[in-house]
């Protein structure tokens, strides 16, 4: 079973040598499960450590999850594309999707003001 750690703890520098975080979460949780194998297979059983891994493992598990849903493709809308080209393509598309969450569609005329100087609301 030494055997494991070593390849636990190879893999544990892996993570830290890696520079998506992806990755490095990934291979903690290899790393991780491997040396919970360990601590299951000693008389007795090393309960406390296997149950710190198991906390490292589900935080690590559900940090993946949350990655892999924030990169997944970001789909616009034709209106919201040309918005995104003409005014916000100094944020990601994923952050450009947030502020439109926060904000809302108005129609406005060629010669109505949405902002004043010194102002604090839109018209």
């Amino acid at each position: 079973m030494a055997y494991l750690i070593h390849v636990a703890n190879v893999l544990y520098l892996l993570s830290y040598l890696v520079k998506d975080i992806l990755w490095l979460r990934l291979l903690s949780i290899l790393g991780g499960t491997l040396l919970m194998i360990t601590y299951v297979a000693v008389a007795p059983p090393l309960l406390t450590p296997l149950a710190w891994g198991t906390v490292f493992v589900a935080i690590n598990g559900y940090q993946i999850y949350l990655l892999i849903l924030e990169r997944r493709p970001v789909r616009l809308a034709e209106q919201e594309q040309r918005l995104y080209q003409l005014v916000f393509r100094s944020l990601t598309p994923r952050e450009f999707v947030k502020l439109l969450g926060l904000a809302r569609w108005e129609r406005a005329v060629a010669a109505e003001r949405i902002v004043e100087k010194g102002g604090s609301s839109i018209a």
